[in-house]
């Protein structure tokens, strides 16, 4: 009897209906197997996907446990192959720009023990230029799938996490050094000769009106600015500010 099996990648939360089940990490692959010979263990020892294959070995090297899912079982051949084709589809493949599976084809293709089409071949040799940037994109971190990202946070707003999400983030992000360590509080915003634009001012002053400090926010503040001399300049901006702000109370008053 045949099977269909779905990976899902750890290091990408989502919110997914696949085969009639919810899950809470982005599907990444496909595929259909004979259940006894365990297709869906092979890729991790010999992926003829070079694609998937990177993925995997990315895993491996950081020590991240594969998710994978058997979705449905005791199928025939035929039953097998119009699900994987059927859920390819609908999924979309990263190839086309239709969705996040790393999948190369629709799936469907031949009898059982049949060569693979693209067996000895490289990836290269059969991807679009236009294909091949879309996965270097992909596996760099510098790009998901058109409105992937969009789609994925509006899935997640207001959803609680499961244990096992929440089990997968803490392993996936242990031993990484926070983005901030050893900044200061403004994260060297000016130091490094950068400045806020005016909407992004606009946009801080808004979030902050009518916020009150805490007593503890209060006491960190003054410790950080305790023996801290201001330029003759940055005094002038500091008065005109205060000035600016008197002028608007009275005005509304």
């Amino acid at each position: 009897m045949f099977y269909v099996y779905m990976y899902l990648d750890p290091l990408y939360p989502a919110s997914y209906r696949v085969h009639k089940n919810d899950y809470d990490h982005t599907p990444i692959y496909i595929g259909k197997g004979k259940w006894d010979n365990k297709r869906h263990k092979d890729h991790l020892k010999d992926c003829r996907n070079r694609i998937f294959e990177n993925k995997i070995n990315y895993w491996n090297k950081n020590n991240i446990e594969p998710m994978i899912v058997i979705l449905e079982k005791d199928l025939t051949e035929q039953e097998a192959w119009d699900l994987e084709t059927r859920l390819i589809i609908s999924l979309g493949r990263f190839d086309l720009g239709t969705g996040p599976l790393l999948n190369l084809t629709n799936g469907g293709e031949g009898p059982a023990g049949r060569t693979p089409w693209n067996k000895g071949k490289k990836t290269q040799d059969y991807l679009s230029s236009e294909a091949r940037k879309r996965h270097t994109e992909y596996l760099t971190g510098l790009k998901k799938p058109e409105e992937h990202g969009e789609k994925v946070s509006a899935a997640l707003k207001g959803k609680a996490k499961s244990e096992s999400h929440k089990k997968a983030l803490s392993e996936s992000l242990k031993g990484n050094e926070p983005w901030n360590k050893g900044k200061s509080l403004h994260y060297d915003v000016w130091s490094k000769g950068k400045t806020f634009t005016d909407e992004h001012r606009k946009k801080l002053s808004e979030s902050h009106k009518g916020k009150a400090n805490t007593e503890e926010q209060k006491a960190k503040i003054s410790a950080k600015l305790k023996g801290r001399k201001m330029s003759d300049e940055t005094r002038k901006k500091m008065s005109e500010a205060r000035k600016k702000v008197w002028a608007e109370k009275k005005a509304n008053k």
